[in-house]
C-alpha cells in the first residue's frame, strides 16, 4: 500500500471541485473516493486541477438482451 501526503489545502481543493460537480446529487463515499483518486492522479500528472463534469448515470438496471 502507497502513502500519500496531501495538503489539507489540495484536498479540500479536489473535495470542492467534485462537490461543485455533482450538483447537489448524492454519492456514494466508495465513488466518491474513486473520483478523488482520479483526480489526485491528474494533479499529480499536470500540475494543476483538472476542469470537469460528472454526470449522472443513465443505466436504469434493465438489460435488452
Amino acid at each position: 500500500m502507497n502513502c500519500l501526503i496531501v495538503p489539507n489545502s489540495l484536498h479540500d481543493a479536489i473535495h470542492a471541485a467534485i462537490d461543485a460537480a455533482l450538483a447537489g446529487r448524492p454519492c456514494a463515499a466508495d465513488e466518491r473516493s474513486s473520483i478523488y483518486q482520479t483526480v489526485l492522479e491528474y494533479f499529480d500528472r499536470h500540475g494543476r486541477l483538472p476542469d470537469f463534469t460528472l454526470k449522472e448515470n443513465q443505466s436504469n438496471g434493465d438489460s435488452n438482451g
